[in-house]
């Protein structure tokens, strides 16, 4: 019998989460699923194999990855308020640690893009979460999006409700 490599998704509740999961099925994972609230989660998806627990926690970040050889990471505390970039931060270095930890072989982390000038606050976190991975002991990959618009995700909805609400909109200097 052939064993699927085992992949820990974390962020599989989000917009990009819930969409990369049936391609990673497709391609010959076997998916494990990252979840803070299980019973949303189960809700909502009750077919997949759902873990709970933060990745903030390195214990929990330790028991999540076990046997799985590679690990997505989609994790982005900014609808958190105040104090994101440290939850962020603190969160990447346990959950390096703990792959580390485990025998994972790959991290895959999305972030986003690089900008010309100063990177907005929320940017430079991602960028700060990229380069602590990228650091850490288990080899990662980044993948840098600009904002990802898709029918459902929070980008999409905000367009969305600004193009409906507003008949012109004064954009800030730095935006080409």
């Amino acid at each position: 019998m052939l064993t699927m490599p085992q992949l820990l998704l974390t962020g599989a509740t989000g917009f990009v989460g819930s969409a990369v999961q049936p391609a990673l099925v497709t391609s010959g994972w076997s998916v494990r699923c990252l979840t803070r609230n299980m019973v949303r989660a189960r809700n909502l998806r009750p077919e997949l194999d759902w873990i709970e627990g933060d990745v903030a926690d390195e214990a929990t970040c330790k028991r999540a990855l076990s046997g799985c050889s590679a690990a997505l990471y989609l994790v982005h505390s900014m609808s958190e308020g105040t104090g994101y970039e440290r939850r962020d931060i603190w969160a990447a270095t346990r959950f390096s640690r703990a792959a580390a930890a485990v025998g994972v072989k790959r991290v895959v982390f999305l972030g986003g893009m690089l900008p010309k000038g100063r990177p907005a606050r929320h940017l430079r976190s991602r960028i700060e979460v990229g380069n602590l991975l990228r650091a850490g002991p288990v080899p990662t990959i980044e993948l840098r999006a600009s904002m990802i618009v898709g029918y459902g995700s929070l980008s999409w909805l905000l367009v969305r409700d600004l193009a409906a609400r507003l008949p012109v909109m004064v954009l800030p200097r730095w935006l080409d």
